[in-house]
């Protein structure tokens, strides 16, 4: 990090941490289901959904936020489901 002078060497690990999963929770997920709303992306099915949220850097282990937040998209809860 030193090497390339953002100053994030002096920010301790845990804080890091911490900012890289909050921006995981409350921007990467919500920016997909967005995607999801607005219908510019839409999963048919289990593995189309896994392609969309790996493309966008996300783990399958936040699949169950994912279908809390779709609770009324049913064809996206039904993929997070299958």
């Amino acid at each position: 990090l030193a090497e390339q002078r953002t100053g994030l060497e002096r920010v301790p690990l845990d804080k890091l941490v911490d900012c890289a999963e909050q921006f995981y929770n409350d921007t990467a997920l919500d920016w997909l289901v967005t995607d999801f709303r607005s219908l510019e992306l839409s999963p048919m099915d289990g593995r189309t959904l896994t392609d969309f949220l790996h493309t966008r850097g996300l783990n399958m282990r936040s699949l169950g936020r994912v279908a809390r937040r779709v609770e009324d998209l049913l064809h996206v809860r039904w993929a997070c489901l299958a």
